[in-house]
């Protein structure tokens, strides 16, 4: 957890402290000047980072979340994580694409 967080500070994001979620995962906050990005980091054999922009009521009724900047921040995780090697096997996923395939298959890297 303290690498990815190190990393997205480095890159110019303010990460809030990691919160722990029930024994099974760390919440946390990404924010730039043009979004914020709520993620959770699970165990779910294997690890799970879930990311969602965050957004009023409002942005989320009419579907003017910032998905570009939610992009930029797994663009930045991506980014940190393959040039760790205490990592391996990173897959990314659309919600659907995920609770469709169990988590078996993925992209090489975050979609556009």
């Amino acid at each position: 957890m303290n690498r990815l967080r190190e990393g997205l500070v480095k890159r110019g994001f303010t990460v809030s402290e990691p919160e722990n979620n029930e024994d099974f995962g760390w919440a946390f906050l990404v924010s730039s000047p043009d979004c914020s990005v709520w993620c959770l980091l699970q165990f779910a054999e294997p690890w799970l980072l879930i990311t969602e922009p965050m957004g009023g009521f409002i942005k989320r009724l009419l579907g003017r979340l910032n998905t570009s900047a939610q992009r930029k921040v797994c663009l930045s995780l991506h980014e940190i994580i393959v040039s760790d090697t205490a990592f391996s096997g990173l897959l990314w996923f659309t919600r659907q694409e995920y609770e469709q395939s169990k988590g078996k298959s993925g992209h090489e890297q975050p979609e556009e």
